[in-house]
């Protein structure tokens, strides 16, 4: 109806149409805190009128006259740019639909958060526990004067444990979260797995080490991203045109070990960062962001390609309120040749299990600085204790040119990172006392 009205006042138009329910569960302090439903829609319409972009945005579904008026009047003052909205094409399907998942109430992520602290079982009281379970469904319909017309469903459940003890002159946080697509089967199983990492750790963290400056240092896959996020600032689009990021002009250059590969995939199947489609209506791919060390691409949507006299290579996403931007769908770095174990198989080296304060800071600049939230001690190859009062500082495009070692295991993290373990031998440590 939208662009209907639209469609014979513009050059080219585009309506997006959002709408998400979630439902949230919450634990606080080993008991059931919270339960709450939310729900959003909204429309946004983007138009190009006399070769400027316009944009407006409602959530009030008795404004949509208002709405075309604001994008139109908002094109007289818009950036000049001859957007090609994309025609129809015909993808591979990609179910990422789960009735299961869809229909999940309440009720049930409350017995399994129940579930959790039962099989915790008897817990110190200077351990605090936090916990959240999420169902969200979202559901997104784009269509276009160039004759596109997409709908795009999806259920997500999203998990986050944080376990934190205070004591005298010493917090320690141990932090666990997943994202999935697909009704989990196997619940009651993940969450006994959960449990039993959570007190490998806190047994572990109950001995304390100290550790020597320049000792090698291994990345366990939850904190890979902790490299890998100035990295994909430093490739979208928006930061490329902007001249604010250290990778323009840098395409075919060879910045990293050659070890080291990098790619963005939305294609996978039951992944929650996979979509037939990007948000502007462009097919998702696989696209190799680092390959062999060399720098093979940058995220783009409509906007940024246009801008760099390039294609989209279908990386856009977006929200009611906001234009679409460059955004990553599921990052996975290539498994290397040696096992984890291999890679711990030094004299002494420590293990880092979680950092404080990722993506925080001049990220752009790919500088990270960050202290330890758990970290562990190796000698001759063994786990001998928690290493407290310390950070880990560097920067991507200087450290990630020597690699050590990539693991063969690798790990899906926070749902859309598929990463293995990462050995530097070239960090700084920062030790206190």
């Amino acid at each position: 109806m939208i662009l209907d009205k639209v469609k014979k006042r513009v050059d080219k138009g585009e309506v997006y149409h959002q709408r998400r329910r979630e439902t949230t569960v919450k634990f606080d302090g080993w008991r059931l805190k919270s339960l709450e439903t939310t729900e959003r829609e909204g429309n946004s319409l983007r138009v190009v009128k006399d070769g400027r972009v316009g944009f407006s945005a409602t959530t009030d579904p008795l404004a949509l006259d208002r709405l075309i008026e604001d994008a139109i009047g908002c094109a007289k003052f818009g950036e000049r740019m001859d957007l090609r909205f994309p025609e129809p094409k015909e993808t591979p399907e990609l179910d990422l639909w789960d009735d299961r998942l869809a229909s999940l109430n309440s009720e049930r992520m409350v017995e399994w958060g129940k579930a959790f602290i039962e099989i915790f079982g008897e817990h110190p009281k200077d351990l605090n526990l936090e916990m959240e379970f999420s169902n969200s469904i979202l559901e997104e319909k784009l269509s276009n004067t160039s004759g596109l017309e997409i709908e795009i469903k999806k259920a997500l459940l999203t998990l986050k444990i944080v376990l934190m003890r205070a004591r005298e002159g010493d917090i320690l946080f141990l932090y666990e979260s997943d994202t999935v697509c697909r009704f989990p089967e196997d619940m009651e199983r993940r969450i006994s797995a959960m449990v039993d990492g959570f007190k490998e750790k806190l047994r572990r963290a109950e001995r304390e080490a100290t550790i020597s400056e320049g000792v090698p240092v291994i990345f366990s896959p939850r904190v890979v991203p902790a490299l890998l996020i100035p990295l994909l600032a430093g490739i979208n689009g928006k930061n490329i045109i902007n001249g604010s990021s250290p990778l323009v002009g840098k395409l075919g250059k060879e910045l990293f070990d050659n070890k080291l590969t990098i790619m963005d995939d939305g294609t996978l199947p039951d992944r929650p960062g996979s979509s037939r489609y990007d948000d502007e209506g462009i097919p998702k791919r696989r696209i190799d962001i680092v390959r062999d060390g060399k720098l093979t691409d940058y995220l783009l949507d409509l906007v940024t390609s246009f801008k760099l006299g390039r294609e989209s290579n279908g990386c856009a996403g977006r929200s009611i309120f906001a234009t679409p931007s460059p955004a990553y769908s599921n990052i996975i770095v290539r498994p290397g040749d040696r096992s984890s174990s291999e890679l711990m198989d030094v004299e002494e080296g420590v293990l880092i299990e979680d950092l404080l304060g990722v993506g925080q800071g001049n990220i752009l600049s790919g500088a990270f600085s960050n202290p330890f939230g758990l970290a562990f001690k190796i000698e001759k190859g063994e786990i001998t204790g928690r290493v407290k009062n310390a950070s880990i500082a560097g920067n991507i495009y200087e450290n990630l040119r020597e690699i050590t070692g990539i693991s063969k295991e690798t790990e899906w993290i926070w749902g859309r990172f598929k990463v293995p373990f990462i050995r530097l031998d070239n960090l700084k440590l920062a030790l206190k006392g």
